[in-house]
């Protein structure tokens, strides 16, 4: 009877199928096996910026440095220039975009490219250089891709510390017969005015 008993148990469990065991980890969270991973591993992706636009001492070149920031390595891709002076007949082109194709940088790697941007020179700026100009490489950030250098003034005049600020700190006669004056001048801003000679006053008897 018991051996009986033994063979129905044994011939019941090789019935019974395979079910997926469960376990609890020390987080209280439930898990089967083989396990799963709760949290998505983040993605790694490249990120391209432009770190720096650099004048060389040519006066037409102009030398853009880049960096792949990302935790992924980038493909190759193409890098623009671009003036934004404006439509000046007299600059000697109608050309205002200049490309050059870049090499693929590994994460956390840079490079820089000098592009000559003849007939235009340095200072028919500002200058925008823009990385991955047509949006190739697909990147943790596409939206810091270019920039601009120098920055352009949003008002009408430049800004406060490039002005000159000429004040008379002293003003003394100093012989009334030939109508001798002696003035003193200084320039507490911060852009030096050029020189210019000082017009005397009109003394009146």
């Amino acid at each position: 009877m018991t051996t009986r008993i033994a063979f129905m148990l044994v011939g019941l469990l090789l019935a019974t199928p395979c079910l997926a065991v469960a376990s609890v980890d020390n987080y209280g969270s439930r898990s089967t096996d083989p396990g799963v991973s709760a949290t998505p591993t983040p993605e790694r992706m490249p990120d391209l910026i432009v770190q720096e636009i650099g004048f060389e001492q040519s006066p037409s070149k102009i030398r853009v440095r880049f960096i792949n920031q990302g935790n992924s390595s980038s493909s190759s891709c193409y890098l623009a220039l671009q003036s934004l002076a404006g439509d000046y007949p007299a600059l000697g082109t109608e050309q205002r975009v200049w490309t050059t194709q870049i090499p693929a940088l590994a994460a956390g790697k840079g490079s820089s490219s000098v592009i000559d941007v003849s007939p235009l020179k340095q200072v028919n700026g500002p200058w925008r250089a823009t990385i991955d100009r047509s949006n190739e490489v697909k990147e943790s950030n596409e939206n810091n891709n270019f920039l601009i250098y120098p920055v352009r003034n949003p008002g009408p005049l430049p800004p406060r510390r490039r002005l000159a600020d000429l004040w008379i700190y002293r003003f003394c006669l100093t012989d009334s017969y030939p109508g001798s004056v002696a003035v003193g001048l200084a320039n507490k801003g911060g852009y030096a005015r050029r020189d210019e000679p000082v017009q005397p006053p009109t003394l009146t008897p």
